[in-house]
């Protein structure tokens, strides 16, 4: 649109072949647009019908190289690449043409005999087999992935059931934890605070007094639950200090409570 605006100057019947360009599509747009009116078939159509109905807004999937393949083989299943290049290049070429005027019957005879070899030769076979090799390095590839992950949310996960959950507001305080003695308690507190995530993200705490007052903050909401919860008939009482949380892991928040 800029690059027509620069050169408008220089085009003096551009807005009136606009208008000419507008007016004739215009029929179309009208024809193409009257099932999207309030009272056409797609407005009245039930979510079933248009979840039957839906097709995608484009056709990049039959377009390009890729999609003439997708279509290639929804039609011919069982063709080799190597045949639907060939049939390509074919067709692309003209190479009809130039066979029916240029080659001669021995051209032919060396055409059939250099089409067996190359059959013979098993390329395709070797092609999947390549294939089928890549796709299962792959998946392995993901599997071992996961093994990894799993096993360092497994580490994680015993590092932060042996940490000495630290209740009393006075001795953290006066203890001077460290920047990572600060993390753990509040992952501690992130996995069994039964408050709707009300502990802040670690990416949202850059400070160490960002940290301690998050950590601070925390040990507060979860003696006032226990308060509340030691008010009730039967319920725990917080006497400790520090709660050594290695048998919660896995736990729903608070199902464990010091007694």
């Amino acid at each position: 649109i800029y690059a027509i605006q620069a050169l408008a100057s220089g085009l003096p019947h551009i807005r009136g072949v606009l208008v000419a360009f507008l007016e004739g599509a215009l029929e179309t747009w009208e024809r193409f647009s009257t099932e999207f009116s309030e009272d056409g078939e797609i407005a009245n159509a039930s979510d079933a019908q248009r979840h039957r109905a839906w097709m995608p807004t484009t056709n990049d999937h039959n377009e390009g190289a890729l999609g003439s393949l997708r279509v290639g083989k929804r039609k011919a299943p069982n063709m080799t690449l190597e045949t639907y290049n060939a049939r390509k290049m074919y067709k692309h070429n003209d190479t009809r043409a130039f066979v029916e005027t240029q080659l001669t019957r021995q051209d032919h005879a060396f055409l059939r005999r250099s089409a067996r070899e190359i059959g013979s030769q098993g390329r395709e076979k070797k092609r999947r087999k390549e294939q089928a090799d890549a796709d299962t390095q792959l998946v392995e590839g993901k599997l071992e992935k996961d093994r990894v992950q799993e096993q360092k949310r497994s580490d994680r996960a015993a590092v932060i059931s042996a940490v000495q959950c630290q209740l009393d507001e006075d001795k953290i305080l006066e203890s001077n934890l460290t920047v990572k003695e600060i993390e753990l308690q509040l992952e501690w507190h992130r996995r069994h605070e039964n408050l709707g995530g009300l502990v802040p993200k670690k990416k949202d705490l850059p400070r160490k007094q960002e940290k301690l007052d998050a950590l601070i903050a925390a040990v507060n909401r979860y003696n006032t639950h226990l308060t509340t919860v030691s008010h009730q008939p039967n319920g725990p009482r917080n006497d400790g200090a520090t709660i050594n949380v290695e048998a919660e892991m896995g736990d729903h928040d608070l199902e464990h409570q010091p007694q």
